[in-house]
């Protein structure tokens, strides 16, 4: 009713808000426990839903004769980090690559050394080259396993997520919510979330 969202602001909501203390009876979740309620409880949401339409019916709330379709970008509780894209990989991929070669050179470079004192340490370098080269061997296995999947982005936790563009700015972890609304009495008839950044 008020237009309050997003689980960090429920959050806010719910030291502050009378109407808020009133519905919780005094309770003060974290965002967190929010966020976790509503993905874990999405199936009773919709079926609430699907209630409250049937008894708009029943009542003639609703004509169904014209109906608004838009779109609201909610931001995630998941941060830019989390996200991950093909293109991100395939840099990350080519950033690694860099980085063994880099390596490599160093390793040739102490094998060639004369003095033992002017030498990097070469078990220091052998060590590192490992982990970059694991490091590469996971990236480009989360690459393989998106194009398997047929998948260009995957927000860690939060797989309806994608990075979108909001009207807040900058391109941000957000789920972008279809809503129809009915043109009568304006009571949202149905809602979906949709991976697609457009409202088309």
């Amino acid at each position: 009713m008020n237009q309050i969202r997003s689980s960090r602001k429920l959050e806010r909501e719910s030291h502050r808000n009378l109407e808020v203390l009133w519905l919780l009876k005094r309770l003060t979740p974290d965002f967190k426990t929010v966020a976790n309620f509503r993905r874990e409880n999405g199936a009773a949401f919709a079926a609430a839903c699907r209630v409250f339409v049937a008894f708009c019916r029943g009542e003639r709330l609703i004509r169904g004769e014209l109906v608004a379709i838009d779109g609201s970008k909610f931001q995630a509780v998941a941060s830019k980090r989390k996200a991950v894209s093909r293109g991100k990989l395939e840099r990350q991929v080519a950033a690694l690559d860099a980085d063994i070669a880099r390596y490599m050179a160093e390793l040739e470079a102490a094998d060639a050394a004369e003095q033992a004192d002017a030498a990097p340490d070469a078990s220091a370098l052998r060590e590192t080259l490992a982990r970059l080269k694991d490091r590469r061997d996971d990236v480009t296995t989360a690459a393989a396993l998106m194009t398997e999947m047929r998948i260009d982005h995957h927000v860690q936790r939060e797989a309806e997520a994608r990075l979108m563009k909001t009207a807040q700015g900058p391109t941000r972890v957000a789920y972008n919510v279809q809503s129809v609304v009915d043109a009568e009495h304006g009571l949202i008839l149905h809602h979906a979330v949709t991976q697609d950044a457009s409202n088309n």
